[in-house]
């Protein structure tokens, strides 16, 4: 998990400031430290099939499984709360993560447009040479952390 700290200045400095030497002395100091885990499994396969006239197409599919304690930590997301329910245990927050999304596909077609191909040099190298590449890619949804829109009083 990614530990936040911070620090107050001015007439509130409850803790020793040992970066303002460094110039690190702004109203607050955070960091973050690399206690999160993850694991990440996946397949991935892809196949190419070029045809005559410049026409290519690839296809594309993985399936993938990621498992981690503590994705939003940095808000990477809306979706998650950004706090551990117990930031002293973060292995009761290891799920499913946020980024997990366990089928992807995509498909692509290349074409390589035959203009100024046998013209000139001037040509062919400033207005020819174009690909058109349209890739469209479905993915399973993200996963949710179902949250209040009330504050605790």
């Amino acid at each position: 998990m990614a530990r936040r700290w911070t620090e107050r200045l001015g007439n509130q400095n409850f803790h020793h400031r040992p970066f303002d030497a460094a110039g690190f002395n702004q109203n607050f100091l955070n960091w973050v430290e690399p206690w999160a885990s993850s694991t990440y499994h996946g397949l991935a396969t892809q196949l190419t099939k070029r045809f005559s006239h410049g026409v290519q197409f690839v296809g594309a599919y993985t399936y993938s499984h990621v498992i981690d304690d503590a994705t939003a930590e940095v808000f990477s997301t809306v979706l998650a709360p950004r706090r551990a329910q117990d930031g002293l245990n973060l292995s009761a927050d290891r799920a499913n993560s946020i980024l997990d999304h366990r089928h992807r596909f995509t498909l692509s077609v290349v074409y390589d447009e035959p203009f100024f191909k046998n013209r000139n040099a001037f040509l062919r190298n400033t207005l020819g040479g174009w690909e058109i590449a349209p890739i469209y890619t479905y993915q399973s949804g993200q996963w949710v952390t179902g949250q209040s829109g009330m504050t605790p009083t």
